[in-house]
């Protein structure tokens, strides 16, 4: 591997630890909170930019599964690809199911400042 290549995985590493530890910290907060909304989303494109990437991307894991899924396309990069195409679903999922959360508690705080 090149130098080049090396900074750019550790760099890559520094942002997948960075994601977890503020992931980790922000599973308790309650779901209308407006960090955990934008944090959800920033992992959602994440997701999104990463599925892409894998989808259009040669091979380059040099292992296979056998002459038969390789038949099919079946490779371990478009395992990847799907297992974070699943992953930006389930953001955008949570992020559309928690959108009455949001609502409620604006509508709250609208009707307490009214008064």
């Amino acid at each position: 591997m090149s130098n080049t290549t090396l900074l750019v995985l550790k760099l890559y590493a520094g942002f997948l630890l960075a994601s977890f530890l503020s992931a980790l910290m922000c599973w308790t907060l309650p779901e209308f909170l407006p960090g955990k909304r934008a944090f959800a989303l920033q992992l959602c494109l994440y997701h999104t930019i990463a599925t892409t990437a894998l989808w259009h991307s040669p091979r380059f894991i040099p292992i296979t599964l056998g002459a038969s899924p390789e038949s099919i396309g079946i490779t371990l990069e478009r395992i990847w690809c799907v297992m974070h195409g699943l992953l930006s679903a389930a953001f955008a999922l949570w992020w559309h199911i928690t959108l009455p959360y949001t609502t409620a508690l604006k509508a709250t705080n609208l009707t307490s400042k009214a008064l």
